[in-house]
């Protein structure tokens, strides 16, 4: 029992020196203290004047911008129709160069050919056209089938090499 109320003793010690209770006696009075709602006031004024001198600006250099973005964009407008009118007059003089050039090569085809054709003859009832077609195809295809089956067959060596390694 002595040592619980030892113990509580100090706890309650170390508790008041923790948390010291502030009391004031004298009490302060200023004389030249300005009544605090007309500075509240004041500042509101002051506050609100600077908000719209901001207001202002902003304004003025978001048209100033807009402003600006609209004469860049008809420069570039008028940039992009003037490109658009010289590639217009390239490809017309390289068209005009080109039939150009297709008349002289008509113009001297009609000069230097030559007189006429030769005049046809028949060799005969008998055609000479898709007579070894047949034969070809099947050598072909012979060819073909001996080549698939010496690559199954290097394949399947490879594979036997592969398992005993």
């Amino acid at each position: 029992m002595k040592n619980a109320a030892y113990n509580l003793g100090v706890a309650e010690a170390i508790k008041s020196q923790r948390n010291p209770k502030c009391h004031f006696s004298n009490p302060y009075y200023f004389d030249n203290r300005p009544a605090s709602a007309a500075i509240v006031t004041e500042k509101k004024n002051e506050f609100t004047k600077n908000l719209l001198k901001q207001i202002d600006v902003n304004s003025k250099l978001a048209k100033k911008k807009k402003e600006n973005q609209k004469v860049l964009e008809q420069l570039e407008w008028l940039q992009l129709k003037q490109e658009i009118d010289e590639q217009k007059a390239e490809l017309e003089k390289h068209q005009f160069e080109e039939r150009e050039m297709y008349k002289k090569a008509l113009e001297y085809q009609l000069k230097h050919r030559p007189s006429r054709l030769p005049i046809y003859k028949p060799m005969g009832t008998f055609t000479n056209f898709g007579q070894n077609e047949k034969t070809l195809e099947a050598e072909k295809r012979q060819r073909n089938i001996e080549y698939m089956k010496q690559q199954v067959e290097a394949a399947a060596g490879h594979r036997r090499q592969h398992i005993l390694s």
